[in-house]
């Protein structure tokens, strides 16, 4: 999967990164994407959610 990022957005990374003991800009995006992700399965637990939905995203953005 490939992705595109605008330059202010990887200068903010960058920026963050810097501050952080993160070594590469994309260390802090998966960071970013899997504390989304656990959001948003805390979120469907609580809600009694759909499982499979959740585990298809997971999919979707190749982290299954």
């Amino acid at each position: 999967m490939s992705i595109t990022l605008d330059e202010k957005l990887v200068a903010a990374l960058e920026a963050y990164r810097a501050q952080t003991p993160f070594r590469t800009v994309d260390e802090v995006v998966d960071f970013i994407v899997r504390d989304f992700l656990r959001a948003e399965a805390e979120n469907l637990e609580n809600a009694g959610g759909d499982e499979d939905a959740l585990t298809q995203r997971l999919r979707d953005l190749g982290y299954l």
